[in-house]
């Protein structure tokens, strides 16, 4: 069996630029209080609520949907409204967002409020992000689905429960119509806040005439139905950043992979190849493989990426030892790299994609490697004992 011996390989991050935060309280709706298990109870996901305080119609509130709950009505994926897995993690929420009122004098629709883990800063720009798919009991697929963030007050106390709210225009909206009921949907914007954005609701605000609308073919029931997960607010200029770097010590199993927050519009690869493996936020990973991520974040076109090599080593590879006296000099590097009471030992030096650019024999204690012809950037620089001992070494190359 093999231990990992882990090492985080981060991209550069400039002074100037913010790492990630997600500013959406229990942006996944993973942390609940209870398990759902019947209608219009979004209110056991934390931090989420329907936009009324008063509700005195029936079947007026979102649903919340959690692996948790094996009955037929809110389970994970298969629920009362469809089949769909999660964007991450266990859970996500739905509502209608549209209702052919020519059929009946009511409008019913359903708007998802949640709270922000702090005010937005006036003047500052953020990326909003949120995922929507189509349930397949629905009737029609439409666009205008959309957020919009303010103080909270768009709960005036005054029963708004299944209305069209055109006085208030969504900061980010979709303009396409999504029909997609296989696959989560992004809808994505920019923003600039005013200051005063304490709260974001999910919902469709605009009015059937300023709706588009398509027919599906699974249902009869005149209602457009959506499933919604992975809300994000973000700073737009944010760069990505996934941990601070370092060495675990052999015997350790897995290692944290992504950012810390929930909710993110992350993708995740191995290196190499062009389909995710997974989307969201951060989660722990144990290959039995040396293995390259690479993991990418989507803020409304501006695109970062970092890169994580986990290395794998025999069971018995100890850092300590002989090799804990071994020393690698300057860092960052220029055009040579010094090691230092390594005699004796193998040398090896990984690029960031986990590829071998240098393999030696250390043959004195004040060994000298030329790097001059090595690109800028960061370099993993193995060292293996007579022993089997290994030291592992981050160094920038300039």
């Amino acid at each position: 069996m093999k231990h990992l011996l882990l090492i985080f390989i981060l991209s550069f991050v400039f002074a100037q630029l913010s790492a990630q935060k997600n500013y959406v309280m229990n942006p996944s709706f993973e942390q609940h209080t209870g398990c759902p298990r019947q209608y219009d109870q979004i209110k056991l996901a934390n931090g989420w609520n329907p936009i009324d305080t008063i509700d005195f119609l029936t079947n007026c509130g979102p649903e919340y949907f959690n692996s948790c709950d094996s009955t037929f009505y809110c389970g994970v994926p298969g629920n009362c409204e469809g089949y769909q897995y999660p964007r991450s993690g266990n859970a996500y929420v739905g509502g209608k967002v549209f209702f052919d009122e020519s059929f009946f004098a009511l409008t019913t629709r359903d708007y998802i409020q949640g709270h922000l883990t702090q005010t937005l800063i006036p003047g500052k720009s953020y990326c909003l992000t949120f995922y929507v798919s189509l349930a397949y009991e629905s009737q029609y697929a439409v666009n205008g689905i959309g957020a919009y963030l303010d103080d909270g007050k768009i709960d005036t106390a005054i029963n708004t429960c299944g209305l069209a709210l055109p006085q208030y225009l969504p900061q980010v909206f979709g303009y396409t119509i999504i029909t997609d009921t296989i696959n989560w949907t992004k809808i994505q914007g920019e923003f600039i806040a005013n200051g005063t954005e304490k709260f974001i609701t999910i919902g469709n605000f605009f009015r059937k005439a300023d709706i588009s609308y398509v027919s599906s073919p699974y249902c009869s029931n005149q209602i457009s139905y959506y499933y919604i997960d992975d809300v994000s607010i973000i700073e737009s200029d944010a760069i990505l950043e996934t941990g601070t770097g370092g060495i675990v010590s052999p015997g350790s199993d897995s290692v944290w992979l992504g950012p810390a927050d929930e909710g993110m519009p992350c993708a995740y690869y191995i290196s190499g190849n062009t389909t995710p493996f997974a989307y969201g936020g951060g989660f722990k990973v144990h290959p039995d493989t040396t293995t390259t991520y690479v993991v990418e974040l989507d803020l409304c076109g501006h695109v970062t990426y970092d890169t994580v090599v986990v290395i794998a080593a025999s069971a018995g590879v100890s850092i300590a030892g002989k090799l804990a006296s071994v020393h690698l000099s300057p860092n960052p590097v220029k055009d040579v790299l010094r090691i230092e009471n390594g005699n004796g030992s193998e040398l090896t030096i990984y690029d960031m994609l986990g590829q071998k650019r240098y393999a030696g024999l250390i043959k004195q204690d004040n060994e000298e490697i030329k790097m001059g012809q090595f690109s800028s950037g960061i370099y993993l620089v193995e060292v293996k004992g007579e022993n089997g001992e290994r030291s592992i070494f981050r160094i920038v190359k300039e």
